[in-house]
């Protein structure tokens, strides 16, 4: 009695999930990708008002990150445990 209780309510669960999980699907709108980032914005909708752009870091370091050595046996062969 409790194993068929419990699998009728997680075939409820299952249902109810999937009936959530399609209508949440259907609101969503299928968009085609634009060449320019002009074709997405509405006409007479955006007013650019300065025409500057501002660099947060001028100067950027690279270093090249140190690489760890397998250990290996006594004679020079890779150990596989």
């Amino acid at each position: 009695m409790d194993l068929q209780l419990l699998l009728i309510s997680l075939i409820i669960g299952i249902i109810v999930g999937a009936i959530v999980r399609a209508s949440l699907l259907s609101e969503l709108k299928t968009v085609a990708q634009k060449r320019e980032a002009a074709d997405y914005v509405k006409q007479g909708s955006f007013q650019l008002s300065q025409h500057n752009d501002l660099f947060l870091y001028k100067k950027t370091d690279r270093q090249a990150r140190p690489q760890a050595n397998p250990p290996q046996s006594p004679n020079n062969q890779l150990q596989i445990r």
